[in-house]
């Protein structure tokens, strides 16, 4: 109740401002090229195209989430035809457009004092990008597609490409400072866009054969090696068969928790990747969220689950709903959101799963979404950005 109270008025706000600009709002949500249900908890603000037809691959696809920034009034975001845009947050209208020359699939970071952008593309490179005017201020080279998100720790970006090389570069030079590279066994070709997390002095990743790796940070050597494969069952162990650390791992609390997509849901102990806690029936996971002691999990065209983490994984709640590959989910508020391949946006109850809403735009979403500030931020795989209120 406190939620929808205190965005009534900027919400009021937000229509006189959203009528001037020609993003209007509109009871019939007519303007939107998808379907709303419900009308619960959504309210449209704005839509804006980024990609052409004529850009569109078969089956279209974007990787990288919207970056909302209120502090400054805009919200940034890369696409699959190679141009990134910094977008006026009330409005969705351009403030400024940078072109890379390829795919840009991974979700864009800012630097501490918010005056940088960092975020990877496809051509293996890493981009440093000032926020006012959307200047190049470095690139750096690296060997594989970066559609990971960045992390910035101190004076350094870590970040892991598809190809399962992990590097530290300088955030202000753009400079090398090492690479890590795991060579998978004969025969596996699945590309993980896993992530990085860091804790302490080891930075924490996962690999497409099924290892949990802790890498040191200073020196970017092997630190500790857990496998995570050896709980797949043996008719999932063909090279064909996704067994990958498929997510970002997630720090909580005292340990790390890691999802191998046939293996199962880990908890590791992040100093010497021991297992202190396993779920090998939560196979075919696509995403990984922790908030307090809740763990949510999606499953892939199943749904979404909630566990607990002082019980070391066991289920709160299973919802099941109609899905496909779905993203990591946010918590906010009383809600959990989170974007699905084939179905696009759709929220939930924190409390008890029930779906309260949803948006389908043309081809779904598979970036997670951007929650911020009563807002959320949608990147279709049509290559469109769309705001709502949350009501």
């Amino acid at each position: 109740m406190i939620r929808r109270a205190v965005l009534a008025p900027a919400l009021a706000a937000a229509l006189l401002v959203a009528g001037c600009s020609g993003f209007s709002l509109h009871p019939s949500y007519a303007w939107l090229p998808g379907k709303i249900a419900g009308k619960k908890v959504l309210a449209p603000q704005w839509h804006r195209p980024l990609v052409l037809n004529k850009e569109r691959s078969y089956n279209p696809y974007e990787g990288g989430s919207v970056l909302a920034d209120p502090e400054s009034g805009k919200v940034y975001i890369g696409t699959s035809a190679g141009r990134f845009y910094a977008l006026d947050s009330a409005t969705g209208r351009m403030v400024w457009k940078f072109t890379s020359g390829d795919a840009i699939n991974s979700t864009p970071i800012l630097s501490t004092d918010r005056k940088d952008l960092f975020f990877g593309d496809d051509a293996g490179r890493l981009f440093r990008l000032d926020t006012g005017t959307g200047k190049k201020i470095f690139e750096y080279d690296g060997s594989g597609e970066v559609r990971s998100k960045p992390l910035l720790s101190g004076r350094a970006l870590f970040f892991k490409d598809i190809r399962g090389r992990v590097h530290a570069v300088s955030a202000e030079s753009g400079k090398g400072l090492w690479m890590f590279q795991w060579e998978p066994p004969e025969g596996y070709v699945v590309e993980s866009t896993a992530g990085v997390v860091i804790v302490g002095q080891t930075v924490l990743t996962g690999f497409y054969d099924g290892l949990a790796v802790g890498i040191r940070l200073i020196e970017g050597t092997e630190k500790w090696r857990t496998d995570l494969s050896e709980f797949v069952p043996e008719d999932m162990q063909a090279a064909s068969a996704k067994i990958d650390v498929n997510t970002t791992p997630v720090v909580a609390g005292d340990q790390v928790l890691y999802t191998s997509f046939r293996g199962g849901l880990f908890g590791l102990d992040p100093e010497d990747g021991s297992i202190l806690w396993r779920r090998s029936d939560l196979r075919m996971t696509s995403g990984l969220t922790v908030e307090g002691d809740e763990i949510y999990v999606s499953v892939t065209s199943k749904g979404l689950m909630r566990l607990s983490l002082e019980e070391q994984g066991k289920t709160t709640w299973d919802s099941r709903f109609s899905c496909k590959t779905l993203s990591s989910a946010v918590v906010y508020g009383d809600l959990v959101i989170v974007t699905d391949s084939a179905f696009g946006l759709i929220v939930l109850s924190r409390e008890t799963g029930q779906v309260l809403d949803r948006f389908t735009p043309m081809w779904g979403s598979s970036a997670p979404p951007e929650v911020k500030s009563g807002r959320i931020f949608l990147h279709s795989n049509g290559g469109s950005v769309y705001s709502f209120f949350i009501l």
